[in-house]
């Protein structure tokens, strides 16, 4: 169990929400509307929903890739270069010159890491015997964090880090153990995913747990329903693309406000849990969510509080993980949990950059967005909408095959 006192001074991100060509909300209006944006892609022959980027979003990454010199670089990483370009253009030119001249760590978390960039070596490779000589660097997981680092000239220590979808907190975790040791001054934890790929659509569809067209041939009107009610037998998980960049610092209050150079926090993260689960398969949770009762308890212990305002589920969409789930914040809140979401349903499963795509749509909550109901039946529905401004406190889940389990409590402004 860390009990932590971070705090989040910036961010911004990237989604299939995303608003303004990506430069705005990856979260409004879309929220707000009754159809998810997902887009219909051919993986491995079948076509399949995805939460990709819209096409405004997608153009202006293109022309960012193309101007900075970064077509050679996964889309990951291209991905997780804008996210955090955006955050940066937020900065005023003594804060951007403050993150230069201190120490600043790099920790870039992704669970599929640069697959594009794998997939497309590996079939090189199959049809002719031989690779490019930038297949290795291109394709090693650590790229995504020294490209980043070398393109904004941070000195600070970089790493990647891939815990699956649990990745992003795990992010978090190390990046407060560099800030307690004085490794660095400031974090940037960047999570990314970019695997709208045809052997990982083949994966989630080998597991059964993708979201399938209609007997009839047609789409679905949500293909992915998490937190439902009864969701359809087709309905399931949707593969998501996204990337969120967030900027910490400890949260041990300066002695004036001229140790404070980024201004009031967003937002404190109070307490962060990671643990593993015994689960019946490498890509179940426990029936009863023992996993995720025991993360809860623990962030919710070590932040001192009863209950958050809002909960926002790992909730993928899948009858069964759905389900041990809500069975686990039943257990935790005896009967009577707050309220409750997912945005899966919207911006898809980013795996590896949900928890932080999570964490960025608490601070959009924080900074007073309504919070609509989900668009078909749920029982989540009862406690929603949500109006601006009500959420103080948010609890964020995530898991990953294998068992591992995260549990992130986040309190708006400074704790």
């Amino acid at each position: 169990m860390t009990t932590l006192s971070l705090q989040i001074f910036r961010a911004s991100g990237l989604t299939a929400a995303s608003a303004d060509a990506g430069k705005g909300s990856p979260f409004f209006p879309a929220l707000e509307h009754s159809l998810p944006p997902f887009q219909y892609l051919d993986l491995s022959g079948e076509q399949t929903p995805v939460a990709a980027l819209p096409a405004d979003a997608d153009a202006r990454l293109n022309h960012f890739v193309a101007e900075h010199g970064l077509k050679r670089t996964d889309r990951a990483a291209q991905l997780a270069i804008l996210a955090t370009h955006d955050l940066i253009t937020q900065l005023s030119a003594s804060e951007s010159a403050e993150l230069r001249k201190k120490r600043t760590a790099v920790i870039v978390a992704s669970s599929r890491g640069c697959t594009h960039a794998l997939e497309e070596n590996h079939r090189q490779f199959l049809e002719c015997g031989e690779t490019s000589p930038f297949s290795s660097p291109r394709t090693t997981m650590g790229s995504l964090s020294s490209i980043l680092s070398q393109h904004f000239s941070f000195s600070g220590p970089s790493a990647a880090l891939s815990t699956a979808c649990t990745s992003s907190f795990a992010a978090l975790s190390y990046a407060a153990g560099l800030l307690a040791t004085k490794q660095c001054q400031y974090c940037l934890v960047v999570g990314c995913e970019a695997a709208l790929t045809p052997f990982t659509g083949a994966q989630m569809r080998a597991l059964g747990v993708q979201s399938t067209p209609n007997r009839d041939g047609e789409p679905p009107r949500h293909p992915c329903q998490p937190l439902a009610a009864t969701s359809p037998s087709n309905s399931g998980m949707v593969l998501g693309e996204g990337a969120a960049a967030l900027l910490i610092a400890a949260g041990s209050p300066p002695p004036s406000s001229d140790d404070r150079p980024f201004g009031e926090p967003l937002a404190t993260i109070l307490a962060l849990e990671s643990l593993v689960e015994r689960t019946p398969s490498p890509t179940a949770i426990s029936p009863d969510g023992r996993g995720f009762q025991d993360a809860m308890r623990a962030v919710l212990r070590a932040g001192e509080i009863q209950a958050p305002d809002l909960i926002l589920a790992h909730a993928p969409g899948t009858a069964m993980g759905d389900r041990c789930e809500q069975h686990a914040i039943h257990e935790v809140f005896q009967g009577k949990p707050p309220a409750l979401y997912s945005p899966k349903w919207c911006i898809g499963h980013t795996f590896g950059a949900s928890g932080a795509l999570n964490v960025l749509l608490a601070l959009e909550l924080f900074g007073g967005a309504p919070l609509p109901r989900l668009p078909y039946s749920s029982s989540a529905n009862a406690k929603l909408p949500l109006p601006g401004g009500a959420v103080g406190t948010v609890l964020i889940n995530t898991a990953g095959f294998g068992g591992l389990i995260s549990s992130v409590l986040l309190h708006r402004g400074g704790a």
